[in-house]
C-alpha cells in the first residue's frame, strides 16, 4: 500500500534531507519508507525522491562553490587595485623626491657671482625684519632682484634670502643672526621699495608663516660684504 503526501511534506522532506550539517544524521533511510510514494496523485519511487535529494545537494554545492569563487575573485581585484594604488604613490614619490634633489643640486653648485667681493670686516648691527613671500598680488615676481629664481625654494647654497637696502647691507652680503633660537645665515639677493635703511626683508615659504612670524628687530652680524 503507498504511502500518500501531500506537496508540503514532500517539500519538508527535501528541506531536511540537504540541509547544511544535518544530510547524514537526519536523511529519511529508504528502508523506511514504502517502495513508492504518492504525491499529487502521482506515484513516485522512492529511488526517484532520493536521486532528487541528492541532485539538489548537487545544484546547492555548485552554487556555494560558484559564491566562493566570485567572492575569491572580487577579493582579488580588490587587493590588486590596492597594490597598483600603492605602486603609482610609491612612483609618485620617488618622483618629487628626485625632483626636489635634482633642484636642491643645482642650486648647491650655483656659482658665487662675479661680481661678488668679500671683506674680512665683521660689524653687527640692529635691523627691523619683516617676511615675504616669492609670489602675491601686489608684484612679487618669483625672481629677486639679482635675477634668482626662488619660486621653488626659500634657499640659496644652504642660506635663507633676504631683501635689504644695498647703502646698509650691500647686494651678496652674507648676514647672521638668531632665528627662532637657532644660528641663521643668509644672503642679500633681493631688494625693495619699502626696504630703506636698517630693514630686512626674508624671504619664507608661505603667506601665513609670514603673517604668523610678523615683525621684530634682530642684532645681525655682516659676516662677509658684497658689493
Amino acid at each position: 500500500m503507498g504511502l500518500w503526501l501531500t506537496s508540503a511534506a514532500v517539500t519538508a522532506f527535501f528541506l531536511v534531507s540537504h540541509k547544511e550539517n544535518a544530510v547524514k544524521k537526519k536523511v529519511i533511510e529508504k528502508d523506511s519508507l514504502p517502495e513508492t510514494l504518492n504525491v499529487n496523485n502521482k506515484e513516485v519511487k522512492q529511488d526517484e525522491v532520493f536521486r532528487a535529494v541528492n541532485e539538489q545537494k548537487k545544484v546547492d554545492a555548485r552554487k556555494q562553490q560558484a559564491k566562493a569563487k566570485a567572492n575569491q575573485k572580487r577579493l582579488r581585484a580588490a587587493a590588486i587595485a590596492r597594490e597598483q594604488k600603492q605602486k603609482r604613490l610609491d612612483a609618485e614619490r620617488k618622483k618629487r623626491a628626485k625632483t626636489s634633489s635634482h633642484y636642491s643640486s643645482k642650486v648647491a653648485v650655483t656659482p658665487t657671482p662675479k661680481t661678488q667681493k668679500a671683506t674680512s670686516q665683521q660689524r653687527k648691527i640692529s635691523i627691523e625684519f619683516t617676511y615675504y613671500v616669492a609670489l602675491c598680488d601686489t608684484g612679487c615676481s618669483g625672481v629677486t632682484a639679482t635675477g634668482h629664481d626662488v619660486r621653488k625654494s626659500i634657499y640659496y647654497n644652504g642660506m635663507r634670502i633676504v631683501a635689504t637696502d644695498p647703502n646698509v647691507i650691500p647686494t651678496y652680503s652674507i648676514i647672521e643672526f638668531v632665528l627662532g633660537g637657532t644660528k641663521v645665515k643668509a644672503i642679500a639677493l633681493d631688494t625693495g621699495g619699502a626696504i630703506k635703511g636698517n630693514k630686512i626683508d626674508m624671504l619664507v615659504a608661505t603667506q601665513g608663516e609670514a603673517m604668523k612670524m610678523g615683525r621684530n628687530t634682530k642684532n645681525v652680524t655682516i659676516i662677509r660684504s658684497g658689493k
